[in-house]
């Protein structure tokens, strides 16, 4: 969601909130000035719940399949991997995925897969690496035109694809990385 959406959202929640407020105090003037007869408690309004915003709305729909500690491992696991690869240029990309996956793995299905699926992401854009070097070497620096373009795109393809990921694991969802051959089999 964008920032101005949650803005609005909050300002509409807001706006509701003191228009029930102000319902309230007119309904607590209205019975105290009637005192309590039968006509002026029937024309008092029944208490409303306080609006919850939409946001709260849609997480209580959400399924809750999976623990919160579940989703921020996953979520970590997306944003370690998204910080190696940008302060590494992918060179180190592959580190957090495997540390997580061994720590990890037998802690849920839910963070098994997540953990799975950048492992082997990341473990195809590693494959994918070696050959666009080996292939630089061969052809003596020729490769490099296609190698060069290849690498940085699969560098961009990796960043969107991680922030993806985390964002699917803190909403508590399943993501399958594109373009990623499975070096590590699922259950």
């Amino acid at each position: 969601m964008t920032m101005v959406t949650l803005g609005l959202e909050r300002e509409l929640e807001e706006m509701a909130n003191e228009e029930l407020r102000r319902d309230a105090a007119a309904s607590s003037t209205a019975t105290s000035t009637a005192g309590s007869t039968a006509s002026a408690s029937s024309k008092m309004k029944k208490p409303v719940a306080p609006v919850t915003s939409a946001m709260a709305l849609r997480r209580s729909t959400l399924p809750e399949t999976t623990s919160a500690d579940d989703r921020n491992l996953a979520l970590g696991t997306h944003l370690g991997t998204l910080a190696a690869t940008l302060f590494s240029g992918g060179l180190l990309d592959i580190i957090v995925p495997v540390v997580a996956y061994v720590t990890l793995k037998d802690r849920s299905a839910f963070l098994k897969e997540h953990i799975r699926q950048q492992l082997n992401f990341q473990l195809t854009m590693f494959a994918a690496t070696v050959v666009a070097v080996v292939g630089t070497i061969v052809t003596v620096g020729l490769g490099a035109f296609v190698a060069v373009p290849a690498l940085l795109v699969m560098l961009l393809v990796d960043i969107v694809a991680s922030i993806k990921g985390a964002v699917a694991a803190s909403r508590g969802e399943e993501y399958r990385f594109p373009l990623t051959i499975d070096f590590v089999k699922g259950d």
